[in-house]
């Protein structure tokens, strides 16, 4: 894990508490100006921080979809790809697997598909900031698949349920 990724995985583990940057640079075994090259760098990359003198830093949010952010909130390691743009997650999924010799489960996120499709190759308009555009890469599924189907609306359900916990006033619909 690099200086960023340990800084920002810090600040999400207490969620609401302030850390001071030396506290942050004593855990992490870090000088006090790698903490805050990391803080700078990781607001660069679109991740609102909070600062306040005599409390430190706090983690906020992030203005778009973030791998780290997102592995961070999983509950198990998963191979992830997080873009803000593709031609579609299939695509990039079909990639992937051509690529490995051993098939594992795998998730691939994007912020908008230039060219999206589902199911039976059906075309569908997926820009920026208005959905979640997710291939998921399940290798040897053990359920019967004779309702795939059914696939699609129990991982948006999940998925719903989940943005739910981190944005509970937003309205998903």
């Amino acid at each position: 894990m690099n200086t960023k990724q340990r800084v920002l995985t810090a600040l999400l583990a207490d969620g609401d508490t302030w850390h001071s940057g030396d506290s942050l640079a004593s855990e992490l075994g870090l000088s006090r100006e790698s903490v805050w090259k990391a803080i700078n760098a990781l607001r660069k990359a679109g991740h609102d921080i909070a600062a306040r003198k005599s409390q430190g830093y706090r983690y906020v949010s992030c203005a778009h979809l973030d791998d780290m952010v997102i592995a961070y909130h999983l509950q198990h390691e998963l191979p992830l790809t997080v873009e803000k743009t593709v031609t579609s997650t299939q695509d990039v999924a079909k990639k992937w697997l051509a690529t490995q010799t051993e098939l594992t489960p795998a998730a691939f996120v994007a912020d908008a598909q230039t060219n999206g499709y589902g199911r039976r190759g059906r075309q569908f308009y997926s820009p920026a900031q208005s959905g979640l555009y997710l291939s998921v890469v399940i290798p040897n599924p053990q359920a019967d698949l004779t309702q795939v189907g059914l696939l699609t609306t129990g991982v948006a359900t999940a998925v719903v349920a989940a943005l739910r916990e981190f944005f509970p006033t937003a309205d998903f619909g």
